[in-house]
């Protein structure tokens, strides 16, 4: 049986992107993390313990010292022009990261740490020093309400490990992201996923066509 073998082929590479998509998909476990973490607030306390998820919300302390200008956490980014194909994006060029103190609601300030290329996220994040195509800083201040999930490293004084999911905003924002996320990835897989295996389809389909006239 004769098949069209360039439609096959040009609905298999979208089609193993789409798999790609999918393992990507698995390794963002936040929305699972976030599920099962319990809440952080005075009357859950007692019941944690060191290596405990827990996802919590509260506002940055005006204690934290100030890394980049009015920022408590910043990146400065420099635009890089795509060429040969490749699209342009932003790249980090320098990081100003430390562990931040967060007042929570009946509790003492907790210590927060992110990753060592942790990227500022949310609707709260500022821009400033904006060069257009050229340069931006992307900042938190103090004052600024925060919410993430993250791994309890110490019990007293409270210090959690949040990686790359700490976020401006309430914990209402916070799960409005994950569910933004995880609709994103779903559409990314149908858009690619079924007109791929169509094309690949009408290779077959062309082929048996094709042997019978």
């Amino acid at each position: 049986m004769k098949r069209d073998y360039i439609l096959i082929l040009g609905g298999l590479v979208p089609f193993l992107f789409s798999i790609f998509v999918i393992n990507y998909f698995f390794k963002d476990d936040r929305k699972q993390l976030f599920e099962s973490a319990k809440l952080l607030q005075k009357s859950t306390i007692s019941n944690l313990t060191i290596g405990d998820f827990v996802k919590f919300s509260g506002v940055i302390s005006k204690d934290n010292p100030k890394l980049k200008d009015e920022y408590v956490l910043a990146v400065k980014e420099v635009f890089k022009k795509g060429q040969n194909g490749k699209r342009s994006e932003w790249i980090k060029e320098e990081l100003f990261l430390q562990t931040i103190k967060v007042n929570i609601p009946e509790i003492d300030d907790i210590e927060v740490s992110v990753a060592n290329d942790y990227l500022p996220c949310g609707d709260f994040v500022k821009i400033s020093d904006s060069i257009p195509k050229k340069s931006r800083v992307l900042g938190i201040p103090d004052s600024v309400s925060v919410s993430a999930v993250g791994k309890i490293t110490s019990i007293s004084p409270i210090k959690i490990e949040t990686a790359h999911s700490l976020c401006t905003g309430t914990i209402e924002n916070y799960e409005d992201y994950l569910n933004k996320k995880l609709l994103g990835y779903i559409l990314v897989l149908i858009c690619i996923s079924i007109p791929s295996l169509g094309v690949m389809y009408l290779g077959f389909f062309r082929g048996r066509k094709t042997e019978t006239t």
